[in-house]
């Protein structure tokens, strides 16, 4: 038994793409099946024959077709065996649903990425051994994370089915009524910022600030990190045109609300009100 496969599900997708032609294959196209997400040699080779027929807009799939396509694109060698030919006939007399197409395209994209994932953390691993201690630990993680990176293409797009508009409108409605929320949005601190991106900052979106240099981006940006965290949700904040000593005096005056030249310089000490602000905002930081 091949690991991370299913031979039957294999089969029985092409089955369905050969008996349902182009239209059972462009219920599963964004799917984006590739012939290397098949375990079998016939079944790599079938796939490649029936996707050249649908590229060419051949209406019905059948063995002369088939065998038509192979010569086409340098398969012909591979059906000149009885028991592959024999084999081509059983999957396509091997009937299913056209509403079970899809499962199983999902079914045999997954396994396929799970062996790509597999594959590519024994590469890590292999790499990892190589590690002889003079690298930057951001190298060695580095090592992981190009891999994990490198696996975008093999995300399938399950949750993407149409569906109608409609479908939960009611429901939903009736969950805000029942839950009614001061702000969709988490506040950023500016109320006139807040309305401008639509009621505060929504999970999966991004808002770009755009703006000359000293224009006072990190500030606004910073000020808004603080005004979060000051409802007790975590901010990551990150920048790389900027040091950390840079970055530490306009933290401290937004913390302490001195203003950043008195932070900077110091001056901050000679004056008692001052001076307490700062002690007070050093007390903020955890």
């Amino acid at each position: 038994m091949k690991i991370l496969s299913d031979l039957n599900a294999e089969r029985s997708l092409l089955s369905g793409i050969i008996n349902y032609g182009s239209n059972g294959y462009f219920e599963i196209l964004d799917i984006g099946l590739k012939e290397e997400d098949f375990t079998d040699d016939s079944h790599r080779s079938i796939f490649q024959c029936v996707k050249y027929l649908i590229d060419n807009n051949v209406s019905q799939i059948d063995v002369p077709s088939i065998f038509s396509a192979a010569n086409s694109i340098g398969l012909h060698h591979y059906f000149k065996q009885q028991q592959e030919i024999e084999y081509l006939r059983a999957v396509i007399d091997f009937h299913i649903d056209e509403s079970n197409l899809r499962g199983f395209a999902q079914k045999v994209k997954k396994l396929s990425a799970a062996r790509n994932i597999y594959k590519s953390l024994e590469e890590a691993k292999n790499e990892l051994l190589e590690v002889d201690g003079s690298e930057s630990i951001s190298d060695i993680l580095g090592i992981i994370e190009n891999k994990l990176f490198n696996l975008e293409n093999f995300v399938t797009q399950d949750d993407l089915l149409p569906t109608r508009m409609g479908d939960g409108l009611k429901e939903y409605i009736d969950d805000l009524i029942n839950n009614p929320v001061e702000q969709a949005g988490i506040s950023s601190g500016f109320s006139r910022f807040d309305a401008m991106i639509g009621g505060g900052h929504r999970g999966g979106s991004v808002n770009i600030f755009a703006a000359r240099p000293g224009a006072g981006k990190s500030t606004l940006a910073s000020q808004i990190a603080y005004n979060v965290s000051k409802l007790q949700i975590p901010v990551l904040y990150l920048f790389n045109e900027m040091r950390k000593e840079d970055f530490l005096p306009r933290l401290l005056a937004n913390l302490s609300d001195v203003p950043t030249y008195l932070v900077e310089s110091g001056k901050f000490k000679y004056t008692q009100k001052d001076l307490q602000k700062i002690h007070k905002g050093l007390s903020l930081v955890h």
